[in-house]
C-alpha cells in the first residue's frame, strides 16, 4: 500500500475537517459554513461513508488532502506531510514518496507518451486521419501525440517492464484496477488519440484521449483523473510553450479543444491556450491575467459551445479582464474547422473579434422582440445581469448609459435595478433553484437546465427510483447529465472505476442530502415535479433556439428552412402546452 494510501486509511475526513471547522451533524453526512467563501446558509458538505467533501456554493471538493492543500495554501508534498503527522505515519527526508513518487508519476507519464508515440507511428490510419484533420508532422511531434491501442492492458504490461510498481501506475491513473474478483487491471485509454498535457513548467502531467472512430456508450473525449502532479484547475493546455508569445501579444485566445489550439499555433497564431476538456475556472483566468488583461474567446458555434463562452466572458468581467469573442462564418463549427479551410484568413477572423459587451447588446436585440413590452424587459434584464460581472465601475457606468438610450428608459431607473441585480449575486447564499431570483455567485455560471438535471439525478440517487421514470426523463437531460443516467440505469454494468463518474456520483448523494433531507416532503411528488421543469426548462431552451433560426431563415429568404422551422416550432410549443 502506497503512503498516501496508508494515510487515507488512518485518517477519518470527518475528524480532519472538523480540526479546522465546525461540522454538525445531518443525516448520514456533516455541513458547516464554508471556509472558502462567505455564506449565511451551510453548504459545505462531508461524507463520512465516501471520505469526500463539497461544498454547493463555491462548488470546491475533493478528499482531505484537497481540503488541507486549499485551507493552508500550500502544494501536495507540505499537505502530506501534514496529514502523515496526524496519521502518525513519520515521513523521513528521504522517504520514497517525498523525494521519488511525484518524479515516479512524471516518468510514468513520460515513459507512457514514449509508448503512446511509437503506437502512433505504426498506425497509419489514424495518422491518415490527423493530417485530413490539418496537422502537420512537425507539429504532431511537437506536441508528441500518440495513440492508445485497442487492448486491454497493453500499457499496464508495458510500464510493468519498465519496472514501476503497480500503486504507482494506479496512482497515476493511467491504469485501473478492475472491480471483478479476478485481480486484474486495464489500460484507461483504449483505441483513442493521445494528446499529452503539458504542466506550466513544460512536465507531461495528464492525457487528453479521443475515441478513435466510433465507440457506443464511451465519452467522445477522456481526461486522466487528478493526481499529486495534476489538477485540472490550474492548468491550460499549451501554455508552457506559449506563455512568452501571451506577454509579448499583450492578449490570449482561448479556445476549447486540443485540436484547435494545434490548428491555431499550427498557422501562426501563438499567443493561445486551450481548457481541453475540462470547465474553465478563475484559477485559469487569475494565471492567464498575470500575464495579459486581454482576453480573446474561440469556443464552439454550436448551443453548448456558446453557453461556455457565455460562462467564460461573465467570469473573467468579474474579474475585470477586457473581454472579446471570435465569430466564425456560418459552415464552420469551430475555429479547427476554420483553419482548415481558411489557414491564411484565421488571423483576420481573430482581429475581427467582437467586444463582449457589443455581443451581449447585439444578442439582445436578435434574441428578443423588442416591440413587445414584456420581452423588451426581458431583454433590459438580461443586458443588466451581464453588467453586473463588470468589475470596473466607468466601464459599467457606460453601459448603463448605452442601455438607457438604446432602449428608452431612464438611467436611474436602471442603475435601481442593476443594483437589486448586484445583491443577489453577492449573497453567496444556496435556495433552491425553483426560485430564479435566487442564485450564488458561482451557480450563475450553470444554468438552469443543468441545475436541475442535478437536482433530478439527486434524487434518482435517493429514491433509487423505477428504471422508466430515469430513462423518459434522460432525454431532457444536457449531455454530460445523460451519461450519468445512462451509468445509474446501466447498474449491472456500473462499478465506479470511472473515477470521474465517481466523484460526479459523491457530489450528487452529497446534494441529495443536503437539498432532500427534510422527512416530512414526499420526494416521489418532488421528482415527479422537478422532472417536469426540467422539460419544461429543456422545452422553452429548444423553442428559443429554433425560433432563432427561423428567423435566420428568413432573413434569408430560404422558403424550404422556414417551413421547415415552422414545423419543427409548432411541434415544440405543442408539446410545451401539452
Amino acid at each position: 500500500m502506497g503512503i498516501i494510501d496508508q494515510v487515507k486509511e488512518k485518517l477519518d475526513i470527518v475528524e480532519v475537517i472538523g480540526e479546522y471547522i465546525k461540522l454538525t451533524k445531518a443525516g448520514v453526512n456533516y455541513k458547516a459554513l464554508c471556509p472558502f467563501h462567505k455564506e449565511k446558509t451551510p453548504s459545505f458538505m462531508v461524507s463520512p461513508e465516501r471520505q469526500i467533501w463539497h461544498c454547493f456554493g463555491c462548488h470546491r471538493g475533493g478528499d482531505i488532502f484537497k481540503f488541507v492543500m486549499q485551507y493552508e495554501n500550500i502544494d501536495f508534498p507540505e499537505a502530506l506531510r501534514i496529514l502523515a503527522k496526524k496519521a502518525g505515519i513519520e515521513l523521513k527526508r528521504e522517504d520514497p514518496l517525498i523525494q521519488n513518487q511525484i518524479s515516479k508519476l512524471y516518468e510514468i507519464y513520460e515513459t507512457a507518451t514514449l509508448f503512446f508515440e511509437e503506437q502512433l507511428k505504426k498506425q497509419s490510419n489514424v495518422l491518415d486521419y490527423l493530417r485530413k484533420r490539418g496537422l502537420k508532422n512537425a507539429t504532431i511531434e511537437t506536441w508528441q501525440l500518440g495513440f492508445a491501442l485497442n487492448q486491454r492492458d497493453v500499457l499496464f504490461r508495458f510500464l510493468l517492464q519498465k519496472k514501476f510498481k503497480i500503486e504507482d501506475i494506479l496512482l497515476s491513473g493511467l491504469v485501473i484496477k478492475s472491480s471483478q474478483q479476478d485481480n486484474s487491471y486495464f489500460d484507461r485509454f483504449r483505441n483513442r488519440i493521445i494528446f499529452p498535457i503539458f504542466n506550466h513548467q513544460d512536465r507531461i502531467v495528464a492525457f487528453t484521449g479521443r475515441i478513435f472512430g466510433e465507440a457506443e456508450n464511451e465519452p467522445k473525449y477522456l481526461n486522466s483523473p487528478e493526481s499529486p502532479i495534476f489538477n485540472k484547475s490550474q492548468i491550460l493546455y499549451g501554455f508552457s510553450k506559449t506563455k512568452k508569445d501571451i506577454r509579448e501579444a499583450n492578449s490570449v485566445i482561448l479556445v476549447e479543444g486540443q485540436m484547435d489550439f494545434l490548428m491555431s499555433w499550427q498557422n501562426g497564431i501563438k499567443n493561445v491556450v486551450a481548457t481541453s476538456g475540462t470547465a474553465l475556472t478563475e484559477d485559469h483566468l487569475k494565471i492567464l491575467k498575470r500575464l495579459t488583461k486581454n482576453l480573446i474567446i474561440g469556443y464552439d458555434m454550436d448551443e453548448a459551445g456558446r453557453l461556455a463562452a457565455e460562462r467564460a466572458i461573465d467570469m473573467a468581467r468579474s474579474l475585470d479582464l477586457q473581454v472579446k469573442i471570435i465569430s466564425l462564418p456560418e459552415g464552420y463549427k469551430d475555429i479547427a474547422d476554420f483553419a482548415l479551410s481558411n489557414p491564411n484568413e484565421l488571423k483576420k477572423i481573430i482581429e475581427k473579434a467582437e467586444d463582449a459587451g457589443e455581443y451581449y447588446y447585439r444578442k439582445a436585440h436578435t434574441q428578443f422582440d423588442l416591440e413587445n413590452l414584456a420581452e423588451k424587459r426581458k431583454a433590459i434584464e438580461f443586458l443588466l445581469s451581464k453588467i453586473a460581472w463588470i468589475d470596473n465601475p466607468v466601464e459599467r457606468a457606460e453601459w448603463l448609459k448605452r442601455i438607457a438610450e438604446g432602449f428608452n428608459i431612464r438611467e436611474e431607473f436602471l442603475q435601481e435595478s442593476l443594483e437589486k441585480i448586484k445583491n443577489v449575486l453577492n449573497k453567496g447564499v444556496i435556495v433552491p433553484i425553483s426560485d430564479e431570483k435566487n442564485i450564488t455567485t458561482e451557480n450563475i455560471f450553470k444554468t438552469r437546465h443543468e441545475l436541475l438535471g442535478e437536482q433530478v439525478l439527486a434524487l434518482a440517487l435517493k429514491l433509487k427510483i423505477e428504471r422508466r421514470n430515469l430513462e423518459e426523463i434522460a432525454n431532457f437531460l444536457v449531455e454530460e447529465h445523460q451519461k450519468l443516467a445512462r451509468f445509474i440505469l446501466e447498474s449491472s454494468e456500473f462499478n465506479l472505476n470511472n473515477e470521474s463518474i465517481w466523484e460526479t456520483l459523491g457530489y450528487l448523494n452529497l446534494l441529495a442530502d443536503y437539498e432532500f433531507s427534510e422527512e416530512a416532503i414526499d420526494w416521489n411528488l418532488e421528482f415527479e415535479k422537478i422532472s417536469l421543469e426540467l422539460k419544461k426548462e429543456c422545452l422553452r431552451r429548444n423553442i428559443e433556439i429554433t425560433t432563432q433560426k427561423l428567423k435566420e431563415a428568413e432573413f434569408k429568404k430560404n422558403e424550404e428552412e422556414v417551413n421547415q422551422y415552422l414545423e419543427e416550432l409548432n411541434k415544440l410549443l405543442k408539446e410545451f402546452s401539452y
